[in-house]
């Protein structure tokens, strides 16, 4: 009986010294340590030629600076994004003539710069959009505008939120305002509204970034299609 209570009571100093040991190395190892990683919104400047503004920022997430070279891995994966080039948006009105540039990815407006163009966005619903990215070719230092447009069923506007292209010059990006709005197809339309301002190449689109968190997985799959 003693040696079974003893074998017992060696068992159990051997189990605590092994747990002990595994967490003096897990504390000594690097890295274990969490940064508090908290910068402003990004904006974005004219690159180095032969660069493009993708290249100086790779994950191109909001809130992460990409010039920090301790910029950890999961900063950079907090939010998903969906892109839209700037040729997949089409005039309003049927008046408007519009280019496409050489590479087939940015428009321009060729007449009537006042008019607007658009094109609708498909995210998941419950999704909640944290901002909208707008990517542009700007050399007239104009003031490019578009707008993140919520509507409801008659095509009525319930919130939207502005872009320009004001205060940047060649390739750049801005960014609208904070939004967090979550996507609700049963109640709501959603369109990218774009107003070029200036007729010609010197202000050409190039495409939308929406950064968006996506729904619990249960919330994918909820009903689409309501009475």
């Amino acid at each position: 009986m003693n040696n079974k209570w003893s074998r017992m009571a060696l068992g159990s100093i051997v189990i605590i010294l092994v747990i002990t040991l595994g967490t003096l190395v897990l504390l000594e190892s690097p890295g274990v340590a969490a940064e508090d990683i908290s910068v402003p919104w990004m904006s974005s400047t004219d690159p180095p030629e032969g660069i493009s503004i993708d290249a100086l920022s790779p994950p191109d997430q909001p809130g992460v600076d990409s010039n920090r070279v301790d910029e950890q891995p999961e900063a950079r994966a907090i939010l998903r994004s969906h892109r839209i080039a700037g040729s997949a948006f089409q005039p309003r009105k049927s008046r408007v003539d519009f280019s496409i540039n050489t590479s087939g990815g940015c428009i321009y407006a060729e007449n009537n710069p006042f008019d607007g163009f658009n094109t609708p966005i498909w995210l998941p619903q419950g999704a909640v959009i944290n901002l909208v990215r707008m990517y542009f070719h700007d050399t007239s230092a104009s003031n490019s505008q578009a707008w993140f447009t919520v509507y409801d069923s008659y095509g009525n506007i319930v919130q939207e939120w502005s872009v320009s292209s004001s205060g940047n010059l060649g390739n750049s990006f801005n960014d609208t305002p904070e939004i967090f709005h979550t996507v609700d197809y049963n109640l709501y339309s959603y369109l990218l509204n774009w107003r070029p301002v200036v007729a010609g190449s010197t202000m050409q689109l190039c495409g939308f970034r929406i950064f968006y968190e996506p729904p619990p997985f249960s919330a994918q799959f909820l009903p689409y299609v309501t009475n």
